[in-house]
């Protein structure tokens, strides 16, 4: 697969170099994509380029929900085997002034992307002196919760019975008590944004806990 992506990729580098990039549309914790904005040499062409969470890219696609529906069983089994799964879309623009958000782009979807980010061999070593240290690991990524729990499974984090995976949108959803009590228990949280992050880790420092975050 690497090879067939470098063979695909050879020689294109910027397939438009004298297009130019004048905006970017940046990942929030309302929407997990962004999207850049390149400009034709004529000033009056727009391509925008989006990237992110699946079902952010399938939400600024306008997917139905059979489409979503299908789109995914592919998610879930790039998802266990470990990938980070993005999703990507196009969209052309031809109007003088860019709209303010994302969502007024008419975005075509044009496919999934795995990635594969290799476990540092010591790792599993690193969590289990942790443990044995009696210092508690809980996992807080972006990524999809089936490859957070995949990843967790390698490394050592999950035991079983599996712990539960809070999503960002179930996060922004709980109040701080719900919170309090979702971290008394063995948790993994997935697609959070550096926001949830810093609300996590505050929650955790008001139990009393010394936390650290690598």
């Amino acid at each position: 697969l690497r090879r067939l992506g470098r063979e695909t990729l050879l020689h294109t580098g910027h397939l438009h170099a004298d297009w130019s990039l004048v905006r970017e549309y940046p990942l929030s914790s309302q929407l997990l994509a962004l999207s850049h904005v390149w400009q034709a040499p004529d000033g009056r062409r727009y391509t925008i380029a989006a990237k992110g969470a699946p079902e952010a890219i399938a939400d600024l696609c306008h997917m139905s929900g059979p489409q979503q529906q299908a789109l995914a069983q592919p998610i879930a089994a790039m998802a266990n085997d470990g990938l980070r799964v993005l999703g990507v879309a196009r969209a052309s623009f031809h109007a003088r002034e860019l709209p303010g958000v994302q969502h007024d782009f008419e975005f075509e979807f044009l496919g999934l992307v795995g990635l594969v980010d290799p476990i540092r061999p010591n790792v599993p070593q690193a969590l289990a002196a942790c443990y044995s240290a009696g210092i508690r690991v809980i996992m807080i990524t972006g990524d999809y919760g089936l490859t957070a729990e995949s990843i967790a499974r390698r490394v050592g984090i999950v035991t079983e019975p599996l712990p539960r995976i809070v999503t960002g949108a179930e996060l922004d959803a709980m109040d701080e008590a719900e919170l309090a009590l979702a971290l008394q228990n063995e948790v993994i949280f997935a697609r959070v944004s550096p926001e949830h992050k810093l609300r996590i880790v505050s929650a955790l420092q008001t139990q009393g806990h010394v936390v650290a975050v690598t």
